[in-house]
């Protein structure tokens, strides 16, 4: 069993006051078979009351409005996680991770990747997701700054470069087309000192 700390900060400075500011947060770490949370701790400013809920992903979610006037906000998260990744079980499919979503319509680009891997029909998930893992590799390039939140998979492919987000959307856009289901994660890498996105495929569990 492996024993970590973990710590998220997240500062906004607005431009000028605002009032009845509502957020929600998804930065909360939960509970797997593999994964214990034995402490944590939120602190919220402008400070308030939480209400904490669940989506449809299961990500525990932090939402409330502030109405007073407020030039910050700032959010942070900080506890303690065991892990033990020999009690990991199998996942089900959720069929959503099948199809494309807002930033992972495969365009010209993308078709264009995919089909340049050739007839893929007898690989298994991990053959194809390792063949277009690599082809992204080949082709895209990490650069900041000249990309953002709204940029899809298609955009950012032709662009040629971007970062770790733009690295998982196409990623999942060429493994969906390719016929493996994946899904993307936000999260906090050991020793990387801010966040980070990757990608999951699904090969049976």
């Amino acid at each position: 069993m492996k024993h970590i700390k973990f710590f998220y900060s997240m500062k906004i400075d607005f431009s000028s006051p605002v009032i009845r500011h509502c957020f929600s947060l998804r930065c909360l770490p939960f509970d797997t078979p593999s994964q214990r949370i034995e402490l944590i701790n939120v602190d919220i400013e402008p400070h308030n009351m939480l209400t904490e809920t669940a989506d449809g992903f299961g990500n525990r979610v932090l939402t409330d409005r502030i109405i007073e006037p407020h030039s910050k906000f700032v959010a942070i998260v900080e506890g303690k996680a065991s892990l033990d990744f020999s009690k990991r079980e199998k996942e089900e499919l959720n069929c959503i991770y099948k199809y494309p979503s807002q930033h992972t319509v495969p365009g010209e680009k993308i078709i264009e990747l995919v089909s340049g891997l050739g007839d893929m029909a007898n690989l298994t998930a991990l053959e194809t997701a390792q063949a277009v893992s690599k082809r992204i590799g080949e082709v895209f390039s990490y650069k900041s700054g000249v990309t953002n939140i709204n940029t899809t998979a298609e955009e950012a492919l032709h662009l040629g470069c971007g970062v770790c987000q733009d690295y998982a959307h196409i990623f999942l856009s060429a493994a969906r087309l390719s016929g493996v289901p994946a899904r993307y994660v936000a999260g906090i890498q050991k020793g990387t000192g801010e966040t980070h996105a990757w990608a999951e495929f699904y090969d049976d569990g």
